[in-house]
């Protein structure tokens, strides 16, 4: 609970840290019960999204692999991989976050997909789908999250990709009101420098888009 808080008000530096000691106790618990357990899944999901945020991708996705293997519920593992496919489709790595995404295929069945322990697999299903050209469907996923946890801890990563369908669909100008409207609802809650900088980069194109129009 510690380590989510700090990284909901921005102390980013503050979560890892505690996300260090956290991974410590995950060790040791795996050390004396080798089985899958939520318990210690849990914490790991929560110290590989804290290395994310804190620009430690490597020490991150070790860390969400370790959550998707001893998750019990699949709630947990389809957290652990949807974060890692959407870390994947950041870094241009398609082909890798659909491999992922295609490891969950039957649990999109599930009601709790719907909850926040999907959003991030969502969020990279829409980024493959855009990849694929498929925007409609795309922006499907992207308004299914928007209108249920607009403001999410990725709610960056969903800003940046509401601005590349825009910018696909030849509309600067919608793309900057819906980047607008998602900075409005997370005024208090600040992003991650390694998140932000997607958004930053999504704004960017669309001025750019805007003065060219």
């Amino acid at each position: 609970r510690r380590v989510f808080l700090r990284r909901r008000t921005g102390q980013y530096g503050q979560a890892a840290t505690a996300a260090d000691r956290l991974a410590e106790i995950a060790d040791r618990h795996a050390a004396r019960v080798r089985s899958a357990s939520d318990r210690r899944a849990d914490a790991l999901l929560q110290v590989g999204v804290s290395y994310l945020h804190a620009g430690r991708p490597k020490e991150g996705r070790w860390r969400l692999t370790e959550a998707a293997r001893s998750a019990v519920g699949a709630h947990l593992r389809v957290a652990a991989i949807g974060l890692l496919a959407l870390n994947d489709s950041l870094l241009g790595n398609v082909r890798d976050a659909a491999a992922l995404l295609d490891t969950l295929a039957g649990d999109e069945e599930q009601a709790w997909f719907d909850s926040p322990w999907g959003t991030a697999a969502t969020l990279a299903s829409a980024s493959v789908l855009v990849e694929e050209g498929r925007s409609v469907e795309a922006a499907a996923l992207l308004d299914r999250v928007e209108s249920r946890f607009p403001t999410s801890e990725l709610w960056p990563v969903l800003g940046a990709l509401r601005a590349t369908h825009h910018l696909l669909g030849a509309d600067a100008g919608a793309g900057l009101s819906a980047l607008q409207d998602l900075d409005d609802v997370n005024a208090t809650t600040p992003a991650a420098r390694p998140f932000d900088g997607h958004l930053i980069a999504a704004r960017s194109d669309l001025l750019v888009a805007l003065r060219q129009s």
